[in-house]
């Protein structure tokens, strides 16, 4: 889609944690994991979720 638009390079920066979760300790928990889980295999895009 970048590419139709014009541009020449795309980049994707992975970008794991986030505070969303400060308040509530267990979803932190699970939260915490899943991105390490993440980093760990550098993965770089997750699907969408469907709306």
């Amino acid at each position: 889609m970048l590419h139709d638009c014009g541009f020449q390079d795309v980049a994707v920066q992975p970008f794991w944690g986030h505070d969303y979760f400060k308040h509530l300790p267990a979803m932190r928990r699970i939260d915490d994991a899943f991105n390490a889980f993440a980093a760990r295999r550098n993965w770089r895009r997750l699907p969408a979720m469907p709306m």
